[in-house]
């Protein structure tokens, strides 16, 4: 015993020192550090392409932060704190030069799940939980590539990505819609609320709000098309290059022109007094402050049931902040921008007797900070601490790879899940919520031909430069026109092309499509994705329970098994045996052909023995036929009595045909007949050998 477990030690100790020397050397390093490999070849054309492709992709990125927050339930500054500080990160540890990491459509509907319980009017989650939750996110993930756990997703199967991103489209789309109509905030929590009080409050849209919104819908539609039209022409002179050129420059950038455009028309109404546009309100300007994320602390919020934005009653009442000696005032203004009676914050009216009323500051920090206890919001955050860092893996490994193979360079998981996790770690810090790899913005940053992941730090530049000097522009963008952005953004992920090459592939795989799908739009996307993966599981299960089995018959019956043979399927095969040859009034003999079997585990030694013990009572034969040599080691260490082993199929036959002449066969004899000359096959000396030192064991004492 002494002996054994030295020998154990011994053998720990030589794998922790290979596995150290292996990790320890430069090159291993510089794979974990991949700006190592392409930043000394970094020459002056890959900075300007890098330059370009950063740019417009942060043209495309700023609003969709904007937009990406309000589907998480958050302030509008929190979709772009979001979206630079993991940009910065990823080009220091990132292998994929196409990804751009940031606020996503699917990451931003999941936060809106576990951003805890809000009491407000407005819907609005107090960005603690996003914040926290970002940082366990990033350990998570940090953890899975550093034990190289990456394999894990593969256990969340196509249909069940699938439909959780097409049931992921649905459910913002139809969120949007709301925005897109004019209707007034609702309390509301789900799809079906979502459906509910929209239609509830169509009597009370805002005719302009439907115009901007659908208005803004259509341009974006049109610009996409026609872009992708002259994309695939090819300009023969000068003035086409230049036409084309500016075309595909302004359908990538589409988001941010049409944002642009929609915001002067809301200025010059609300200027002409003549607004009733929802606009996106007070954004603060500035940078977030880099703190820690733990121990948690409730963020200041704008007043219940406003969001910082804007809800206009009627055409001549507009709130515009001003900042006097570092306080945030809101002024009520009329249409000729002089001091009016009255502003709207939520759902009170407060008549103001001069220019302004007071609210907190929110960027001084000067307020005191009400810490939550780390149990609580861990406790919150409940299932999602698991379900937001596997998505998120998932979402960004798969865009890699995609355009890895595209763009024909190698994207390596646990290092892409080392540099996600690292981003989502260090962007807590800037009060950002979980970030991951988007799809738009990674097309977006292939086609405008970036060089390598140096285009993701310009991008995370122009977004710093919007937060310190554009955010008081924001103001004036209408909400419906940010609607319109986001369901031009998440129509693409609807894949319905999906269901009907399921059902012309594989019907089963409809299955688990419609319960993430309808669970999803029932329960929400972490359920849906749960019964999706335990349907999932189920399936894959169940081919593991109830292996194939042939049974042929020849002279005597033949069972041919598919697959290893694991606890789960060992009734099946048993039962299916004894039913095929001992249920009768004559019992039959009966070989296996093992070669097949790839896996035994020590209750399917156990189930041998029962099945040999069986055939001897009822004398009758049962042969094993072609088992591979390493799970015929494991079957001679048990020592199972009447046990009978042969090489072939037909070897078994002839043994038991002749043991119907000749009955007192030994069954010694019958396990040592000679093997052919084949690698995974011992001769009879060796088993021989074994036996006589001692290898086959008694099944208690089997190390199976």
């Amino acid at each position: 015993m002494a002996k054994a477990i030295r020998e154990g030690a011994s053998a720990v100790k030589t794998r922790v020192t290979d596995f150290a020397k292996e990790s320890c050397t430069v090159d291993n390093w510089k794979r974990k550090i991949p700006i190592t490999l392409w930043l000394p070849h970094y020459r002056p054309h890959k900075f300007i392409c890098d330059m370009i492709a950063g740019l417009t992709v942060g043209l495309t990125v700023l609003p969709q932060g904007l937009a990406y927050a309000s589907i998480a339930h958050l302030p509008v500054q929190y979709g772009l704190y979001s979206a630079f500080m993991g940009c910065f990160v990823y080009c220091i540890l990132g292998t994929a030069k196409d990804i751009s990491i940031g606020p996503t459509a699917v990451m931003s509907l999941m936060m809106a799940d576990f951003g805890g319980n809000s009491e407000r009017e407005d819907g609005l989650n107090n960005p603690v939980y996003a914040i926290t939750l970002c940082f366990f996110c990033g350990v998570v993930q940090f953890l899975m590539g550093l034990f190289r756990l990456g394999f894990l997703v593969n256990f969340i199967s196509f249909p069940v990505i699938n439909a959780f991103t097409s049931a992921a489209a649905v459910i913002i789309g139809v969120g949007q819609l709301r925005h897109m109509f004019g209707v007034p905030k609702y309390k509301g929590h789900g799809f079906l609320d979502d459906i509910y009080y929209t239609c509830k409050g169509l009597p009370h849209s805002s005719w302009q709000d439907v115009v901007m919104g659908f208005s803004c819908f259509i341009i974006l539609m049109c610009m996409k098309k026609i872009k992708d039209r002259f994309a695939a022409k090819k300009a023969e002179t000068t003035g086409q290059k230049v036409l084309y050129k500016t075309i595909w420059l302004l359908g990538t950038a589409r988001n941010a022109v049409i944002v642009i455009i929609a915001a002067s028309i809301a200025y010059a109404m609300v200027k002409s007094g003549k607004s009733s546009l929802r606009l996106v309100g007070h954004v603060p300007a500035g940078l977030p402050p880099f703190e820690p994320p733990l121990p948690p602390y409730e963020r200041e919020l704008p007043p219940d049931g406003s969001s910082g934005s804007v809800e206009h009653m009627n055409s001549t009442v507009t709130v515009m902040p001003h900042l006097d000696h570092g306080k945030q005032l809101y002024y009520s203004l009329n249409a000729s921008f002089n001091a009016s009676d009255e502003v709207l914050l939520g759902n009170a009216t407060e008549v103001l007797s001069g220019n302004a009323t007071e609210l907190p500051d929110l960027e001084s920090g000067g307020y005191e900070k009400n810490y939550l206890p780390i149990g609580e919001v861990i406790a919150d955050l409940n299932v999602g601490l698991a379900i937001i860092p596997l998505i998120g893996f998932l979402e960004s490994v798969a865009i890699a790879k995609g355009f890895g193979r595209k763009n024909k360079y190698r994207v390596w998981p646990n290092q892409e899940l080392i540099a996600l996790g690292t981003a989502n770690i260090m962007s807590s810090f800037v009060s950002a919520y979980p970030v991951t790899g988007s799809f738009s913005r990674t097309a977006v940053n292939s086609q405008s031909g970036v060089m390598t992941p140096m285009g993701g730090v310009f991008t995370g530049l122009l977004v710093i430069i919007s937060l310190a000097v554009l955010t008081p522009l924001f103001f004036f963008i209408p909400k419906s026109a940010l609607a319109a952005v986001i369901i031009c953004a998440v129509i693409a992920m609807f894949d319905h092309k999906t269901i009907k090459k399921l059902w012309r592939v594989k019907k089963l795989d409809l299955l688990p499509w419609f319960g993430t799908f309808l669970g999803s739009l029932w329960q929400g996307v972490e359920i849906g994705i749960i019964i999706g993966i335990a349907i999932d599981l189920c399936m894959l299960l169940y081919t593991q329970a109830k292996p194939e089995i042939e049974i042929s018959q020849k002279e005597v019956t033949v069972v041919q098994i598919d697959y290893g043979i694991h606890y789960p399927a060992v009734d099946h095969i048993t039962e299916t045996i004894q039913e095929e040859c001992l249920s009768g009034e004559i019992p039959k003999p009966c070989v296996v052909d093992c070669t097949r079997i790839t896996h035994i585990d020590y209750s399917s030694i156990q189930a041998i023995v029962e099945v040999c013990a069986e055939f001897n009572r009822n004398n009758v034969k049962f042969v094993l036929c072609g088992a591979r040599q390493n799970l015929l080691d494991i079957i001679v260490k048990a020592n199972i009595p009447h046990f009978q082993h042969c090489d072939t199929v037909d070897e078994g036959i002839k043994v038991v045909t002749d043991s119907i002449d000749s009955p007192d066969t030994d069954a010694t004899h019958m396990l040592l007949t000679p093997m052919k000359d084949e690698p995974n096959h011992k001769s009879k000396e060796d088993l021989e050998a074994s036996i006589d030192n001692g290898q086959a064991k008694s099944i208690d004492d089997a190390n199976v």
